[in-house]
């Protein structure tokens, strides 16, 4: 098909691809339990693509075209689970030409998308010399630690190519790894009467004081733009006139260097060292590590794939979206220096809050966005897409 083609098809499926992201909505998935979204996912593959669809052991969805024995494979996935803990249907509304619903945003609009551009695909049969897989992914928010990433690749690395994630909106390419380690942190003490055993350590002020040191830690000022900290909850005690016995808090740490993240991982090691030297019952459990950057395969690729990303965006929406590092999906490939780029597909804001919406009309031309793209990529021999006009 021609771009008019593309565009016009787009626009003849926005009433089904508005109905599948309602759908979708409706079906609760925080991380570790996407169990009944990933069913839907399955069911809706075999009758709209091919029976060649599975679910994995980390609940992935896992459809499949081309030649199953080729020795190159191409991934374009979207993750299925919310940031939203919520385990019931959480409110959809319509309103002023958006659609609103905690989680539509990201990332279920993108991976209704995928599954169009699939059924696309599917119907067209272009001709390609890869394996491609359509992946509705597990785990990617939060401590779902990108579980399903993770096995993907852990069965498919040999083979995968490159992998193109669609995730948030279109302003950004993320074509770089921002890694994470995540702590659950925990001072205990004996406790006590507040008044009669005044003078006994408190837990609660023991872990303000680690608190502390860690916003105050001294980091090299050649890495001070390239990392990140934050202490994301405190929790602890028993009420108002008992002295603490127990707290605990949650510390996360990111860079796009993983040189950084050492020197992270030493302060924090120095710090936590120092408080059990002097008596106090402080553990430390990881409870997260998302990996960053490895050198790449082959940067020429990976650029490449960036620049013809660009291409594309700029030719079906007139703009240019920004490079930038973020922890997302891609970091499972990146850091084993697979080509891999996440890019987003509709107009979007309030990720992450109760008020996030998606622009109705951005739908039809992330569609548009992501069939172009895509047959841009399967279409053409990876190491020529600077060919590419």
């Amino acid at each position: 098909m021609m771009n008019s083609d593309i565009k016009q098809y787009a626009q003849d499926h926005s009433d089904e691809l508005l109905y599948l992201l309602i759908s979708l909505c409706k079906i609760p998935a925080p991380s570790h339990f996407e169990h009944e979204r990933a069913r839907f996912c399955e069911k809706w593959f075999k009758e709209n693509c091919t029976d060649d669809v599975y679910i994995d052991k980390a609940q992935n969805v896992i459809c499949s075209y081309g030649d199953k024995n080729a020795e190159k494979s191409i991934v374009f996935m979207a993750h299925t689970d919310t940031v939203f803990p919520n385990r019931d249907p959480m409110p959809i509304e319509e309103k002023d030409g958006k659609l609103y619903c905690p989680g539509i945003g990201d990332d279920t609009a993108n991976l209704a998308i995928l599954m169009l551009m699939a059924k696309y695909i599917f119907q067209t049969r272009p001709k390609t010399e890869y394996q491609i897989l359509f992946v509705a992914n597990s785990c990617e928010e939060g401590l779902g630690n990108l579980k399903g990433c993770i096995e993907l690749m852990r069965v498919h690395s040999k083979s995968v190519e490159m992998l193109i994630s669609f995730d948030l909106d279109t302003n950004t390419l993320i074509n770089r790894a921002v890694g994470s380690h995540r702590y659950l942190i925990k001072t205990k003490t004996a406790g006590g009467h507040s008044y009669f055993d005044f003078g006994r350590e408190n837990a609660i002020h023991t872990a303000s004081k680690v608190i502390s040191e860690l916003y105050s830690q001294e980091i090299p000022k050649e890495f001070a733009n390239n990392i990140t900290l934050n202490v994301g909850t405190v929790s602890g005690g028993t009420s108002v006139n008992t002295i603490a016995p127990s707290c605990e808090f949650t510390y996360e740490y990111r860079s796009d260097l993983n040189a950084c993240l050492e020197i992270m991982k030493g302060n924090l090691d120095d710090i936590i060292k120092k408080y059990q030297d002097n008596g106090h019952d402080v553990c430390i459990e990881c409870i997260g590590k998302r990996p960053g950057m490895s050198a790449l395969r082959s940067p020429e690729d990976a650029e490449a794939l960036v620049a013809l990303a660009e291409k594309v965006y700029q030719q079906v929406l007139g703009k240019t979206p920004a490079r930038a590092a973020g922890s997302t999906d891609c970091n499972i490939p990146l850091s084993m220096g697979i080509t891999s780029l996440c890019i987003g597909l509709v107009e979007m804001n309030g990720a992450h809050t109760k008020d996030e919406y998606v622009v109705i009309e951005s739908l039809p031309i992330g569609l548009e966005l992501a069939i172009t793209f895509s047959l841009s990529v399967i279409n053409k021999d990876f190491n020529k897409f600077e060919q590419i006009t």
